[in-house]
């Protein structure tokens, strides 16, 4: 009889020698080699662009390399379909929660699993297996605390539980390799406490292969990182290298890529008066904007309910913006701050109140015409067109004002938008879904600056970027306030708001609970950590609301 292998004879789960992938002069993955043992907890780490994301693509088979080879328990899959790889025990999640919201919470688990149950071969027409597919599925749904939300439509649930949702949807299939594209992306401190929970009670014969850019997640759940610099190896080592690997992991210290033209760099001096180091921005000066203490806000919110599917979720909300300041809104997942967005950019309309733009009611508008009327958005996921270049997003969102309106404090056009954001110029011509998240990042912030707003509505602009590129968005977000434009800024992260917002909203369970002054909770946070931590949590059944973040 032979005996079994070992943890150290048994070959790898994973290997992967010399995988290359460019995208025309772009080389985002170059020559990485990798191989996990069974049940290992691997970390890939490094900037915005570094190639982690089209890196788990190779693995998972929605991409193919152009140099290279991928074997899965010594058998080569390189060619081999998403679906067979799927079946062999290969599943992901992704960057933003994919979930299909028009069926329930266990529907989704149920799907997903199905291709993987030994028994789903006629259980359509066979109650006794159908009850099996169910009942696993609602283990999966236990395991991350969605068990109570089971028969609910996906479409209700707060982004923190989409993406528990699709952690769950990705567990269904019991796979051998769990490939995560930074899960901890947009979550609030107690969410990610709850996701480290869940992760570190997985099956000990599990590999993770696990993408973040939370430090402490990574220090907590992986034992060995790589680090990844525009697309090649900087090093693979231990966790405990901790310090060294995030000095690693900065852009100073990353090789350049392979490109065709040098990278232009864009003037960023520091101010000394302003949180965030503010750069200079192109274009012709502009009028001195209007101030705080002005009499008219640019926009103003009275009385605004609305909600979803019957239930109330923001609850008789007053909140007002001046031109050239930035108001941030801070809250749990499911305080109903995307809800918030949404009514105020005319994609969902209002149960009662008002929103006005600079004294003009546009309560109930659609869309496109609060978005001509000078309001920008910029939403949450980036929702960039996976097939148009980004020449052509920025064509098909210039907007310049019409004649005559001067209300406008600065005038966008491609080229400005070109010289503030010049990486989008070396990307130009490609397509949204080679952009790495960082790049669709700005590719947003450009197509909303392209109708000249007024007022900017930011739905968690940091989410899922570098600490380095954070700060980057702070600068902006400061920069485009100091011309005029009147920014409103909803985020799960107080910190992070409260470095470049004028004031601070609290909003918990759809009600406005604190406002601050936002140098006073710089210097005291104390107060406005008391408000966050008596948030409560936001869909259970029973509660009357669709808390939607």
């Amino acid at each position: 009889m032979t005996p079994a292998p070992t943890a150290a004879s048994a070959p790898p789960v994973l290997d992967l020698s010399r995988l290359t992938r460019r995208y025309g002069s772009l080389t985002a993955v170059d020559d990485v080699s990798l191989r996990l043992p069974p049940g290992a907890r691997h970390a890939v780490i490094g900037p915005n662009g570094a190639g982690k994301t089209t890196l788990l693509n190779l693995i998972a088979g929605t991409d193919r390399p152009d140099h290279g080879t991928i074997a899965l328990d010594g058998g080569d899959i390189t060619r081999k379909a998403p679906a067979g790889r799927s079946r062999l025990g290969i599943a992901r999640s992704f960057q933003q929660p994919s979930v299909i919201s028009e069926l329930t919470v266990l529907d989704n688990v149920v799907l997903a699993g199905w291709p993987h149950h030994p028994k789903r071969r006629g259980a359509w027409r066979r109650p006794s297996r159908h009850r099996l597919h169910t009942e696993s599925a609602g283990r999966h749904l236990e395991t991350v605390g969605l068990a109570d939300l089971a028969h609910r439509p996906a479409s209700a649930l707060s982004h923190g539980q989409r993406r528990m949702l699709d952690l769950a949807a990705a567990l269904a299939g019991n796979p051998r390799l769990l490939l995560l594209d930074e899960p901890a992306a947009g979550l609030t401190d107690g969410d990610i406490g709850r996701l480290l929970g869940i992760l570190g009670g997985l099956p000990q014969s599990m590999a993770v292969i696990l993408v973040e850019h939370h430090v402490e997640v990574v220090a907590q759940l992986a034992t060995t990182v790589t680090v990844l610099a525009a697309g090649r190896v900087l090093l693979t080592g231990p966790t405990q290298e901790c310090s060294r690997i995030r000095r690693s992991a900065t852009p100073t210290t990353a090789p350049r890529r392979r490109r065709t033209a040098p990278r232009p760099t864009p003037r960023m001096p520091a101010s000394r008066t302003s949180p965030c180091p503010v750069p200079v921005l192109p274009g012709p000066a502009r009028p001195a904007p209007k101030r705080e203490d002005d009499r008219t806000p640019m926009l103003e919110l009275t009385g605004l309910t609305a909600g979803y599917h019957g239930g109330t979720v923001l609850h008789g909300l007053d909140l007002s913006v001046h031109a050239g300041t930035v108001h941030a809104v801070v809250g749990h997942n499911g305080a109903g701050k995307t809800t918030l967005v949404h009514t105020v950019a005319g994609l969902m309309r209002p149960g009662a109140g008002t929103v006005r733009l600079d004294g003009r009611d546009l309560t109930g508008q659609p869309a496109h015409r609060i978005a001509r009327a000078g309001i920008g958005l910029v939403p949450q996921g980036r929702r960039v067109f996976a097939g148009l270049t980004v020449a052509e997003h920025l064509r098909l969102s210039y907007r310049p004002p019409r004649r005559g309106d001067t209300t406008r404090p600065s005038v966008w056009t491609p080229a400005r938008v070109l010289e503030l954001l010049p990486r989008l110029g070396e990307r130009r011509n490609n397509r949204g879904s080679a952009l790495s998240g960082g790049e669709q990042q700005m590719l947003a912030l450009a197509r909303a600056l392209l109708g000249s707003p007024s007022v900017l509505l930011l739905d968690e602009p940091t989410e899922g970027l570098a600490p380095v590129l954070v700060q980057q968005v702070h600068e902006l977000v400061s920069t485009l306030a100091g011309e005029g434009i009147a920014v409103l800024l909803v985020s799960p992260s107080a910190v992070r708001a409260a470095e470049c917002a004028r004031t601070l909203t609290v909003l918990t369970s759809g009600r406005l609970t604190l406002r601050l002054d936002g140098a006073s909770a710089r210097a005291d946070p104390t107060a406005l950590n008391a408000a966050l931590e008596l948030s409560p949590t936001a869909v259970r059944d029973g509660g009357g609301t669709d808390a939607r973040r």
